[in-house]
């Protein structure tokens, strides 16, 4: 089913509960599947992140907020570390795309072969197996729990806190990206796929306004995406350099990290500020309308 609201949910808190269910439905469909350990993982990560994201949507109208937060972060956090050597190797394999001029000798291509033998290294000490089955078992109890989710308020009033908060901390993080602060960008990527996610569920409302800031905000989440695993990849290759190569063939390649690092920073601002320039009030009186004469339609 579709992640977003419908007509026949008759109130917010049945829609909530839906779409909760649907998901936590497919997060187990994953993992009980035949697709490879990275597949699972990022289908887990997914799930946990739409799930944050509906309960951010309605955070401030939902008592238990925090605990169902948490749980879904910590469930996500079981099989966080074991994506970050899969990072290394695409990282890797993305700059000798963008540089293959530069990259394209023995000493470069030594440093690839040692990031993929350092991620068979990595994964090998990893019970993958047995962080699965705990992911399992917390959305089978999560399951569970979804049919007692109560909310203290009703249509709009039960949503527009939870989209602006998302919103307004989304602008804070742009903000903070001009000091140049690594965390910032990590901050305005989580925000923004919040944000995205918020538009994706209230769609049906408006769906050519929806579907177009959804759009822009997907587009943008990728490229902080990269950034995030080129921040990544120099902290991994700065803090290990003899597990990778020579030190001059690792600082050739930051160098080129931090390069494309520069071009990506205009193209994340360029995309941020054309979709965070409205001000939070202005939204919420234009979407506020729009949720107004969709579920008048409903009835």
């Amino acid at each position: 089913m579709a992640y977003r609201f419908r007509r026949k949910d008759k109130t917010v808190e049945t829609g909530i509960r839906r779409i909760a269910r649907e998901q936590i439905d497919k997060a187990i469909a994953s993992i009980d599947s035949e697709d490879d350990d990275a597949e699972i993982i990022h289908a887990i990560r997914k799930r946990c992140k739409k799930l944050r994201a509906l309960l951010r949507l309605v955070g401030p109208s939902f008592p238990k907020f925090q605990k169902e937060n948490r749980i879904f972060a910590d469930t996500s956090d079981l099989v966080g570390d074991l994506r970050h050597p899969d990072l290394m190797e695409r990282t890797y394999r993305q700059l000798v795309k963008t540089y293959n001029k530069e990259l394209n000798c023995k000493s470069f291509l030594l440093i690839g072969e040692n990031i993929k033998a350092q991620r068979e290294a990595d994964l090998s000490r990893m019970d993958i197996d047995a962080r699965l089955a705990a992911c399992r078992n917390r959305f089978r109890e999560a399951s569970k729990r979804v049919a007692y989710w109560h909310l203290e308020e009703e249509g709009w009033e039960a949503l527009s806190a939870g989209v602006l908060g998302v919103y307004e901390r989304a602008c804070a993080a742009l903000d903070a990206t001009k000091s140049d602060n690594g965390n910032a960008y990590y901050e305005l990527r989580k925000w923004m796929k919040y944000h995205r996610h918020h538009m994706r569920i209230l769609r049906p409302i408006a769906p050519t306004v929806f579907a177009e800031r959804a759009k822009h905000a997907r587009k943008l989440t990728k490229l902080l995406a990269g950034h995030n695993n080129l921040l990544l990849f120099e902290d991994r290759l700065r803090s290990e350099p003899a597990t990778y190569g020579a030190d001059e063939d690792i600082e050739a390649i930051l160098i080129l990290a931090r390069r494309q690092r520069i071009v990506q920073d205009a193209e994340i601002s360029r995309a941020a500020h054309k979709l965070l320039q409205y001000e939070p009030d202005d939204l919420s009186r234009k979407w506020g309308k729009m949720w107004a004469e969709w579920a008048d339609k409903s009835q």
